[in-house]
């Protein structure tokens, strides 16, 4: 009776060790894949800003050159309505 129930302990502890290895292995992985989710997000994000920034100063551009035209128009009309 002493031999099983030495048996069966040495089967839980075995068992036991087992469950916590597994268990630190998958707690690792998702760790590895959540930080490397997080860098591909930061990299991404990062490229988004610099596309943003681009976007933004073509559009201060073109309003710039639509205020330039604006004045320019209003110019020429003020030459005409002289003549």
């Amino acid at each position: 009776m002493d031999e099983n129930h030495a048996a069966l302990e040495t089967r839980h502890s075995k068992l036991e060790a087992d469950l916590r290895k597994q268990d630190e292995d998958l707690h690792r992985e998702v760790n590895d894949r959540i930080d490397g989710v997080e860098r591909h997000h930061a990299g991404v994000s990062k490229e988004t800003s610099k596309r943003l920034n681009a976007l933004d100063l073509r559009i201060s551009g073109l309003q710039g050159a639509s205020g330039e035209a604006k004045r320019d128009i209003n110019k020429l009309r003020d030459e005409t309505n002289s003549l």
